[in-house]
C-alpha cells in the first residue's frame, strides 16, 4: 500500500509540471514587435509601392505626400518596393541601406521620421513619408470612468455625415465634470466643421481615427491678429483655454479647405502630441499669444499651393 504522503507528492509534481508546460506554451507566442493602425474609412491607398516592417504589411496612404505610419519595439527590418534610385533621408541618420532589385531595405532600432524620394523628381507621388513611432505609453482605457468614449454615442464614424454637434457636445460634457476627463475618439472617420477645445480636458485620437475638416468654425477677427481682416476657421481651436491636451495616433485632415488644422490663441498649458496633421488649406498650425505650449511628435504633411 502506497504511503498517502507519496500520493500527495506525486500529485503535486504532476500539477507543477502541467502548469510549467502550459506557461511555456503561452510564452512561446510573443507579441508582434510592430503595431499597424487601421485605415480610416474613405482613405485612398497607394498600390504602386508596398511597405513591410519585419514581415508585417503597413498601409501606404495617399495624401499630399504618401505616408505609412506604424509603431515598433526592438529592431525591425523595413522594406519598401519599387523605389529603385530613390534616396532615404535625412542622410544625417546614417542608416545603412541595401537593395533587393528595386526594393529598399534598412533596419530601425529607434523611432524615426523618414522620407524616401526620387531625387530627380518633384512629383508628390515620388515621395513616401515613414512615421516610425515608439509604442504609446499613455493611451487611455475606454473603460476608465474618467474617459468619455465617443464610440458609445452612436455618431457616424464612416465620414458620410457631419458629426460636429455630437462631438462638440461630448467635449462640453467632459469639460463640465469636476475631474479632468478624456474624450476618447475611436477608429473611424468623423466629418466636422471644426471643434472648440475646452479647458481641463483631454482629447485622444486613437490610431485609425480621423477628424475630416470641412470648414465652418469661425474665430472672431479680434482673436486673430494678423489675419488680414478675415475671420479664420480651424479644425481644432484652443481659444482662451488652459490645461487642454490633444494627443494620440489619429489624423487631422484639412482637405485643403480654408482654415487651419490647429489654432491656439491666448491659451495656457496646451499639449499637442503624437497626431498627424495633413492637407491644410491655409497655415497648418498657428499659436498666438499663448503660454506653456508643448508640441511633441506632431507629424505634419503639407503641399504648397500656387498662391502660397
Amino acid at each position: 500500500m502506497k504511503n498517502p504522503i507519496q500520493k500527495i507528492t506525486r500529485a503535486l509534481l504532476f500539477l507543477f509540471a502541467f502548469v510549467i508546460c502550459g506557461f511555456t506554451r503561452l510564452q512561446a507566442e510573443p507579441a508582434s514587435p510592430v503595431t499597424v493602425y487601421s485605415v480610416p474609412p474613405g482613405e485612398n491607398l497607394v498600390s504602386e509601392h508596398a511597405v513591410t516592417v519585419s514581415g508585417t504589411s503597413v498601409p501606404l496612404i495617399a495624401s499630399a505626400k504618401n505616408y505609412a505610419h506604424f509603431a515598433f519595439t526592438g529592431t525591425v527590418e523595413v522594406r519598401v518596393t519599387d523605389v529603385a534610385g530613390w534616396t532615404l533621408s535625412p542622410t544625417d541618420f546614417n542608416i545603412p541601406v541595401t537593395w533587393d532589385g528595386s526594393t529598399m531595405i534598412f533596419s530601425l532600432s529607434q523611432p524615426r521620421k523618414l522620407v524616401l524620394h526620387n531625387h530627380y523628381s518633384n512629383d508628390p507621388a515620388q515621395f513616401i513619408l515613414l512615421f516610425a513611432d515608439a509604442p504609446e505609453k499613455d493611451a487611455p482605457l475606454r473603460t476608465d470612468p474618467n474617459v468619455l468614449d465617443v464610440g458609445t454615442l452612436g455618431l457616424d464614424a464612416t465620414g458620410a455625415s457631419d458629426v460636429t454637434y455630437g462631438l462638440q457636445m461630448a467635449l462640453n460634457q467632459a469639460a463640465a465634470s469636476d475631474v479632468q476627463k478624456t474624450v476618447y475618439i475611436p477608429p473611424g472617420t468623423y466629418k466636422i466643421q471644426g471643434l472648440r477645445m475646452n479647458s481641463n480636458t483631454k482629447v485622444y485620437l486613437a490610431g485609425g481615427s480621423k477628424l475630416s475638416f470641412t470648414g465652418g468654425v469661425v474665430i472672431p477677427n479680434s482673436n486673430c491678429p494678423g489675419s488680414g481682416g478675415y475671420d479664420d476657421e480651424g479644425c481644432c481651436v484652443f481659444d482662451q483655454v488652459q490645461n487642454a491636451t490633444l494627443f494620440g495616433r489619429g489624423v487631422l485632415e484639412g482637405n485643403f479647405v480654408r482654415g487651419h488644422l490647429i489654432q491656439a490663441y491666448k491659451s495656457k498649458n496646451i499639449t499637442i502630441e503624437g497626431v498627424i496633421g495633413r492637407d491644410a488649406g491655409g497655415y497648418h498650425t498657428i499659436i498666438t499669444r499663448c503660454d506653456g505650449v508643448l508640441i511633441s511628435n506632431y507629424k505634419v504633411i503639407q503641399a504648397l499651393k500656387e498662391h502660397e
